[in-house]
């Protein structure tokens, strides 16, 4: 099942790089954001650094993304088992299914998160050595930790329960194939767009924190410009918390500013995990792991 989850999370963050990237240099900017901004941005990327750059930092994503969908899907089905085992029932209740894709989607992240800020960086326009250098890995760990609970357990809760409305009407019994590609991709599309609704604006807030230099290295600057460079930065180097990022976000942009880039994400957020829990669906039923895993 690592294997399975690794690879649906390659072939989801690969259908979805470009729009990733274009949304991701919106959210960490004061730029208004529209959908006529967003096509006009990747028109110009592409113009200047070529249609590939869309694809900027991909290498990173799918050093972050295998481990992290391996880790998540697995988390998630064995959490969902032991509750099976524990409850003896097959059906969970909503508050167990929500626990299951919690957990998943937790573990995954706190395993990987260092290399989902040096994605954003490198995404950005940074290179691997800048970005390293830059510090601060764990920037933004909370927002996003706050984050993924409630959007991996949302999704995951909509997902099961439209497959269990699926058997009801289409019973297993009678059609022992399941959904078909196309209807798993509505039903897991439907579960993305409910889990983007719960936590975009804490997306917003963790990719500001990722892309921060500390404190001391902007005074530096400044006080370098005055001094001709004489001054040694401070040590250890200091960020901003989250709520200090979130009141400077609130007081430059409003309430526009926490839900920048949203219409972009409804379109990308469900294709990704419609895509991602489509095939790792697909991976797990035709090589006969998710029998054996409910053994």
């Amino acid at each position: 099942t690592l294997v399975c989850g690794a690879l649906a999370g390659v072939a989801a963050k690969t259908v979805i790089a470009p729009m990733e990237r274009i949304k991701m240099s919106f959210q960490v900017s004061s730029e208004r954001f529209t959908l006529k901004a967003a096509l006009l941005r990747g028109k110009t990327t592409i113009e200047k650094e070529g249609f590939f750059s869309l694809w900027k930092g991909h290498s990173t994503t799918v050093l972050r993304v295998a481990p992290y969908a391996a880790l998540s899907y697995t988390f998630h089905d064995l959490a969902e088992v032991f509750f099976q085992r524990i409850t003896n029932e097959e059906r969970l209740p909503p508050a167990l299914k929500f626990a299951a894709g919690s957990i998943g989607g937790l573990v995954g992240t706190l395993f990987t998160y260092p290399l989902d800020v040096l994605r954003v960086r490198i995404a950005l326009g940074g290179s691997w050595k800048s970005s390293v250098a830059q510090g601060g890995l764990f920037q933004g760990l909370m927002p996003t930790l706050l984050g993924i609970g409630p959007y991996a357990g949302t999704a995951w809760l909509v997902k099961q329960t439209l497959l269990e409305f699926y058997h009801v009407r289409w019973p297993t019994s009678k059609y022992p194939q399941g959904p078909s590609i196309p209807e798993s991709l509505g039903i897991n599309a439907i579960a993305g767009l409910m889990g983007q609704f719960v936590t975009y604006p804490l997306d917003i807030l963790r990719r500001r924190m990722q892309i921060a230099r500390p404190i001391d290295q902007l005074l530096q600057v400044e006080m370098n410009a005055m001094t001709k460079g004489n001054l040694k930065p401070p040590s250890p180097p200091k960020y901003l918390s989250m709520m200090e990022f979130l009141r400077q976000l609130w007081k430059e942009e409003g309430l526009r500013g926490l839900g920048k880039g949203f219409t972009l994400n409804i379109i990308k957020g469900p294709i990704s995990l419609s895509v991602s829990l489509t095939v790792y669906d697909y991976l797990l039923n035709s090589t006969g792991f998710r029998n054996r895993d409910r053994e």
